[in-house]
């Protein structure tokens, strides 16, 4: 029978290993949504208080900007989400080796509790971190540079302004 505290460690390890996945996933998410708040910022802020001019050059940096941002989130999106699916799995399964002893009376829990983290351990979760990662270090540049060469322009046209 299964006892209370192994189904407990068993539901709060597969939640543990998901709340991981939805961090990442929020944290890449909160990151590129900061830049496109700048980009919001220059469009509805600044824009409007520029001279026709300058306008015009500063519309054509916020679309640059967006696209090369929107570019970015689009390709890091399938990553994360394979790394979402990845932890939704392992929590699975660390969650049904913590519960083994229940059904296969060998098993003592010290040897279950090993096996999920071994699971957990050799699971593909570490992998997609690394390749979220190397993503990410790829595309952060391009998403900063938008950024910094909107920010560019828009310090150029309010001196130019002024």
């Amino acid at each position: 029978m299964i006892e209370l505290m192994d189904l407990s460690s068993a539901i709060q390890l597969a939640c543990g290993i998901n709340f991981a996945g939805s961090v990442i996933m929020d944290r890449h998410s909160r990151y590129i949504a900061r830049c496109m708040e700048y980009v919001d910022y220059v469009r509805s802020v600044v824009l409007p208080r520029a001279n026709a001019a300058t306008r015009e050059t500063l519309e054509n940096r916020v679309v640059a900007a967006e696209n090369e941002i929107f570019t970015a989130r689009f390709a890091l999106l399938p990553d994360i989400w394979r790394l979402q699916v990845l932890c939704f799995i392992a929590g699975i399964a660390c969650a049904l080796a913590l519960v083994a002893p229940a059904f296969f009376k060998p098993f003592p829990i010290e040897t279950a509790n090993a096996l999920g983290l071994l699971v957990a351990m050799f699971c593909p979760i570490p992998l997609a971190l690394v390749e979220v990662g190397r993503r990410l270090k790829k595309f952060k540049p391009a998403i900063d540079n938008a950024r910094d060469r909107l920010q560019k322009a828009v310090h150029e046209a309010l001196r130019s302004d002024a």
